[in-house]
């Protein structure tokens, strides 16, 4: 999400994983429709067997 919490992209949706295990995951920097987002601050959330979602921050510098 950026900064007003417009949707950017969603990397991973219904992924499945394997539990007790340590996963990574990673962003391009791209919108859904390929173009590079701007330099600013981005919110992510993470939402694991339907709780809570867990929300983060993320600089883009380039």
């Amino acid at each position: 999400f950026d900064f007003g919490m417009n949707l950017v992209d969603t990397p991973v949706q219904n992924a499945q994983r394997e539990a007790n295990r340590e996963h990574d995951e990673m962003w391009d920097g791209k919108r859904t429709d390929g173009s590079f987002v701007s330099n600013g601050v981005y919110f992510y959330q993470l939402v694991v067997d339907n709780d809570e979602p867990r929300w983060g921050k993320i600089l883009v510098i380039q």
